[in-house]
């Protein structure tokens, strides 16, 4: 049977409490899938992964991953969407940039694909956004100062072997944001997300989902 859905932007004032960071035992461990900046758009500066399991305790381990330790940055998680089995959202953590995504159903995409968008626009610190897929993640660098308020996502550099080749269905995205030593609180420039050419787009695609019963 075919269900239809509409995009999920989720925005909340969820409070969260601060998460205290300590240097990880282990690192994430490379797995499977090699992810691509070019899996969003628009393109990451830098990508990483797929790793194995889930992204529980990534924050304390973003600096190691990418190599970024000499920046001194800290950094928590802002918004974690899991997606359910009927398309929505469950939304997790402050959301402090009104984070939402959409996620695409047909023939072609069966989940693998959609769009993302901030409620602001341009941030002062950098962020990363991760994907997670069947039993891997994948994680995506933006540099401070990137001018972007949405984009595209996809799976396919997250986990495509445990489907012969095709991306397995978005299990959940996460939000990642930075702070600079001594610079306080993240602060970003408010910039209305144009989520009307997101619609129109999505809609091409004619948002339908195959499940088995």
């Amino acid at each position: 049977m075919k269900k239809f859905i509409s995009t999920l932007l989720v925005s909340s004032a969820i409070a969260a409490t601060g998460l205290a960071f300590t240097a990880p035992e282990t690192l994430a461990q490379q797995v499977g899938q090699t992810c691509d900046v070019n899996n969003f758009d628009p393109a990451a500066s830098m990508c990483e992964g797929s790793f194995s399991g889930n992204d529980v305790n990534f924050a304390s381990e973003i600096n190691d991953v990418f190599g970024i330790g000499d920046l001194g940055l800290t950094w928590n998680m802002d918004a974690k969407i899991d997606i359910t089995e009927n398309g929505g959202g469950v939304l997790s953590g402050p959301n402090s940039l009104d984070f939402g995504v959409s996620v695409l159903y047909n023939n072609t995409t069966e989940g693998s694909r959609g769009t993302w968008s901030f409620g602001e626009g341009l941030y002062d610190e950098a962020f990363v956004i991760v994907l997670k897929a069947a039993t891997s993640y994948s994680a995506y660098f933006f540099e401070a100062g990137t001018s972007i308020s949405q984009g595209w996502w996809d799976t396919i550099g997250t986990s495509a072997n445990a489907r012969n080749g095709k991306a397995a269905e978005l299990s959940h995205i996460s939000l990642y944001l930075a702070s600079s030593p001594g610079g306080g609180d993240d602060t970003s420039v408010p910039e209305p997300a144009t989520l009307l050419g997101l619609a129109l787009v999505g809609g091409a695609f004619g948002l339908s989902r195959r499940r088995s019963s």
